[in-house]
């Protein structure tokens, strides 16, 4: 290129580069109107764009002069304007069209091309071939940045002492690859990008960079022909010898040391703590000056990542964000929808159909006249699950999620599932999904065209629809009165005064870049490419002009992900030297420093009164039943026992992958309630005759419930119950010949048996025992509780308080157990005694079978009397609120104890005074 022709101009670090290179490029103009037709001006971003064009017709307008604006392109769309193709060349293959040509390569290579791809042990299939094709695609894409293919690759490899056998053999597949495009009329986009440069005619001959910072070698080759171009620098022009000629900053950069004062870093805990930190910096700008504009505040982030933590405390605070970058296309209803719908079909488990049938359009889909298929789902479960639903669930609830189950499946085969629209009833009302069907749209009609022939099209896809989708971001469009969130590399055009940027840490800020195993960073230098140092480079720059540019700004870094992974701070950050450096290490990495927990904007939420506890209504005192197991958890917490107990609120676990303690005892129970009504098994005498019955008996059981293939953990965790039948069979044959006999199993307290509360009319009390046993020769009743739990607590230890069990009642269950018993008990054996106690089958054999409550006539008085206390106080409508429950409390929701966070003992987190 003739060195005459290119000209690179500072605009300066103190003036916002949109107004300074409007300013530039109407100065060249020589018309007496502004006639910039004849340029093709090329900026980092779409948004850059924008804003150089508002600047432009601003500046053109203050002059009162015409204006014929430019033609304004960003740097990925360069090449593909500056360069017409020629007639015969053929266009260049999409990505998703390369990656399923890599994907046939690999699976018609031989076995020795292909056997280091590998992974040991493994059986290649078409899910391996198509994450190889998904790295080589990644790998190709990188490596033509620099106009370069597998074979440099591998030739600068050996060059650097390292093994080139996997670039050798993928620079040997690639070629099948260029072969099996041509026959479909594509060519591969390095071919395309080089015969360009050399063939290709200019569409123009006047070119301007506007604060362009990266430049590949394929647009630097295609920029090498222009005849014509200016470089547009952000920059002071005593930095000017510190950018190539082509305006990109040179790696000197990289070690700057950047006038970054110690207000300027904040360091914050987690990613709530980071949005919340920003949050504070604007009402810390609006606290200085009342009226600020939204325009002239902005946020920068770092860490796409934040973005969603940035939204959900600007609600908090009443700030109004809007992301620049848009919202992802997986995260909308729409994308969410796919996700599950893919999850559904690859695992088959309850959980994933769950998810599933709870999208509304799914569920108003699958509604039908035998009822709600999310109820009925949650009854199944509660009775049949943790299992897969491939089997036959049985009964009528089991029938309809069957149904839901086979509709499910005919819609994975239904094309008409890819038009979006039917069969499933979207809202067409909501202009938010349309937005979102007509994105999956285009997507699907980007993939239609390269699957002719596919036989297994339904899986492809899914599976390639969800890749592509991932990339899409919906811009959502500005409000008033909102303030921008903005990804890094937009800040170098952003005009805003005040900009507190998050995500300032290292990965994020220089970003990692699309690094490949194939490609190390000291291959990544050989070969021209973007390594670390060159993004740390540009980057340094960008901040280099928000410092000098901005009146405020901020700079925060986080201390952990939102996996509780540690962060490392940018190493922009510690761009100094000396006693600085030191201090700023200091302040970065001292824990007690760092904002954490401060929660100020959820209080202040907090205190618009939108955070309430509900009350009970007056209709939950009009209770007509009590059951004696529930009196435990009303002393525990009256709100949960109004929730739990009369509003039949419960939590519901989709994820069921093992067997949780209610469904463990359920197991249980029902064994035992079959071997106790069997007139047989309840008389054997021999342990080892009674335990095998009482195995098998469990194995009928697991098959009812969980099929004939239940889940890895349920067949483990029936196995571990083996052990307890053999302790229970021993103990129970014992008692057979002791003397002792069940009398009955399951039986429910007589209807007669009421709690007369003061001053109101009589409750009736409700119970099922697990079983009664007599003893005749000793003319003793037992009233037996089965308890399965691991602990073996005594029934002392689980009705009282205190190290004696002679403190406050925690339950009440057995001493009204014989309060509701005795009366028909005493009656049909005259002169008998009654105990109350626990069989227990802990995880402890010693501990199993019979253990005595002991409970004197006083202390069963003083339990029934409680009972009728707590009854009374429910007619009043008390019910008092407990202390909470820590992260497991299934209505922490609807008692906003986690509000302001629980700490790991269960107890709340904030300013108790401001607590709701």
């Amino acid at each position: 290129m003739d060195r005459h022709h290119v000209r690179l101009t500072c605009l300066g670090t103190t003036t916002a580069i949109a107004d300074a290179a409007a300013a530039n490029l109407l100065a060249q103009s020589p018309s007496e109107d502004f006639t910039l037709a004849d340029q093709l001006v090329v900026v980092p971003g779409a948004r850059a764009g924008r804003l150089l064009l508002k600047a432009l017709v601003q500046r053109a307008a203050a002059l009162g002069r015409g204006f014929d604006p430019p033609e304004i392109v960003t740097v990925g769309g360069l090449i593909e304007r500056l360069l017409d193709a020629p007639p015969d060349l053929p266009p260049p293959a999409t990505s998703l069209e390369r990656r399923l040509a890599w994907a046939s390569v690999f699976a018609a290579a031989d076995a020795g091309h292909v056997h280091p791809f590998v992974p040991h042990g493994s059986a290649p299939d078409r899910r391996l071939w198509d994450r190889l094709a998904v790295h080589a695609t990644r790998t190709e894409d990188q490596l033509g940045v620099a106009s370069l293919g597998f074979e440099a690759a591998a030739t600068a490899t050996e060059k650097l002492g390292g093994d080139a056998t996997r670039c050798r053999l993928l620079s040997a597949l690639s070629e099948h690859v260029e072969a099996k495009l041509a026959e479909a009329g594509l060519s591969t986009p390095l071919h395309y990008r080089r015969t360009l440069i050399l063939r290709a005619a200019l569409r123009a001959e006047r070119v301007v960079l506007v604060g362009v910072l990266e430049l590949g070698g394929v647009q630097r080759a295609a920029l090498a022909r222009v005849p014509h171009l200016q470089i547009l620098v952000p920059a002071d022009e005593c930095d000017r010898d510190r950018f190539d000629s082509l305006g990109c900053p040179n790696i000197g950069w990289a070690s700057e040391e950047l006038p970054i004062a110690d207000e300027h870093v904040i360091s914050a805990h987690a990613a709530q703590d980071q949005a919340e930190a920003a949050m504070r910096f604007l009402a810390d700008r609006v606290t200085e000056r009342p009226g600020l504009a939204c325009d002239e505040v902005a946020i920068g982030v770092g860490d796409p990542g934040l973005a969603e933590p940035l939204k959900i405390a600007g609600q908090d605070a009443g700030v109004e964000i809007h992301d620049a970058a848009g919202t992802p296309l997986l995260a909308t209803p729409v994308g969410r929808f796919l996700r599950a719908l893919l999850a559904w079909r690859t695992t088959r488990l309850p959980a994933d159909f769950a998810v599933l049938v709870r999208r509304p359009v799914v569920e108003r889909w699958l509604r039908g006249d035998d009822g709600d298929p999310i109820a009925l789902l949650d009854q199944v479960r509660g009775e049949r699950l943790p299992a897969t639903l491939d089997q036959d669930l049985g009964d009528d609830a089991g029938a309809v999620v069957r149904r839901c189950v086979q509709s499910l499946d005919d819609l994975l085969q239904n094309d008409d599932l890819w038009s979006m629209r039917r069969p499933l009833p979207w809202d067409d009302a909501d202009l938010s999904a349309i937005v979102e069907l007509e994105a999956i749209d285009r997507t699907v009609r980007a993939i239609a065209p390269v699957l002719l022939g596919d036989a297994d099209v339904t899986a492809l896809v899914m599976e390639l629809v969800l890749d592509l989708a991932e990339a899409v971001q919906l811009p959502a469009e500005p409000r008033e009165r909102s303030v921008e969130a903005l990804g890094w590399l937009e800040l170098l055009f952003e005009p805003a005064p005040n900009i507190v940027v998050i995500g300032m840490n290292e990965g994020s800020v220089p970003s990692s870049g699309g690094q490949d195993p194939l490609l190390p960073e000291s291959l990544r230098q050989l070969l021209g490419l973007p390594t670390r140092e060159t993004r740390a480079a540009r980057d340094a720059v960008i901040l280099h002009g928000l410092l000098r540019r901005t009146k405020s700004l901020r700079l925060i870094a986080g201390r952990v992900s939102a996996e509780g992974d540690p962060l490392v701070p940018s190493r922009l950050l510690l761009s100094c030297r000396g006693t600085a450096l030191a201090e700023r290490v200091l302040k970065l990495t001292d824990a007690s420093k760092a904002l954490a927990g401060e929660r100020r904007w959820r209080r202040a939420s907090a205190g618009r009164n939108e955070f309430t506890v509900p009350s009970p209504p007056l209709s939950a005192r009009d209770i007509a039943t009590i059951s004696a197991t529930a009196f435990r958890d009303y002393l525990a917490c009256g709100t949960r026992f109004w929730l739990g107990r009369i509003e039949r609120l419960r939590d519901v676990d989709d994820d069921a992958q093992e067997l949780g303690l209610p469904d463990a005892g359920t197991v249980m129970h029902e064994v035992l309630k079959r071997f106790g009504t069997d007139a047989i098994l309840k008389k054997e005498r021999n342990a080892a005759s009674l335990a095998s019955a009482l195995h098998d008996l469990m194995d009928a059981v697991a098959r009812e419930k969980f099929g004939t293939h239940p889940l890895p953990a349920v067949r483990l965790q029936l196995q571990a119950f083996r052990p307890r039948i053999d302790a229970f069979a021993a103990w129970q044959a014992e008692a057979v010949r002791a003397g002792w006999e069940i009398r009955d199993v399951e039986r429910g307290m007589p209807e007669e048996t009421t709690l007369q509360p003061e001053g109101g009319t009589a409750i009736r009390l409700k119970g099922r025992v697990d079983r009664i046993d007599f003893h005749a020769g000793r003319n003793v009743w037992r009233i037996i509780d089965y308890k399965t739990t691991d602990s073996g607590k005594s029934p002392r230890e689980a009705h009282r308080r205190g190290s004696k069990g002679d403190g406050d009642w925690m339950d009440l269950q057995l001493p009204l157990y014989r309060f509701g018993f005795a009366p028909t008990l005493l009656k049909s054996a005259p002169l008998s005694s009654i105990e109350v106690g626990y069989v227990r089958m802990p995880a402890d054999p010693a501990l199993a079978g019979w253990c005595d409550a002991a409970f004197s006539q006083a202390e069963c008085d003083d339990a029934v009397a409680k009972a009728i206390d707590i009854v009374t106080k429910i007619r009043r409508g008390e019910f008092p609120l407990g202390e909470p429950m820590g992260k497991d409390d299934p209505y922490a929701g609807i008692l906003q104890s986690l509000v302001f966070g629980v700490d790991d003992d269960g107890s709340s987190r904030g300013d108790t005074e401001e607590s709701p």
